[in-house]
């Protein structure tokens, strides 16, 4: 009986913990654990959160895009992938969120990608630049 309380009781904190852990730090480590090859890392930036959704840029081998992700009591979930589509409030409230989730997160993700360009698509952009 000791020992069912005592696993009861270590389930109740960790999933309290997971429940107030930071999606800045959860949402690119399980991303990670999904997506990421030793030969092909990822990288996961911007995240910007509104509530339950939240927006994730990554870039992986060349390629990147958005995802748009939805928490649940099973932790957050990718809820779509797309590109620049997801920069737009409409389109997020058509695909269920509300006017201020959707405002809120888009107005978070252009502050977020205005505000620290990844340093590889930097990089990229100087190389087109000098073309």
């Amino acid at each position: 009986m000791k020992l069912t309380i005592a696993i009861l009781a270590g389930l109740l904190v960790a999933s309290m913990a997971s429940a107030e852990e930071d999606p800045q730090q959860t949402i690119p480590a399980e991303l990670k654990v999904m997506f990421e090859r030793p030969d092909k890392p990822l990288d996961v930036a911007p995240v910007v959160v509104q509530a339950d959704w939240a927006i994730v840029g990554w870039r992986q081998d060349g390629r990147g895009g958005r995802a748009l992700m939805k928490k649940t009591h099973q932790g957050w979930n990718i809820y779509l992938c797309s590109g620049d589509g997801l920069k737009d409030a409409a389109t997020l409230e058509r695909l269920g969120l509300s006017v201020n989730d959707a405002a809120g997160l888009t107005g978070k993700l252009k502050n977020a990608e205005a505000g620290s360009i990844h340093p590889r698509l930097r990089s990229s952009q100087a190389s087109m630049a000098q073309s």
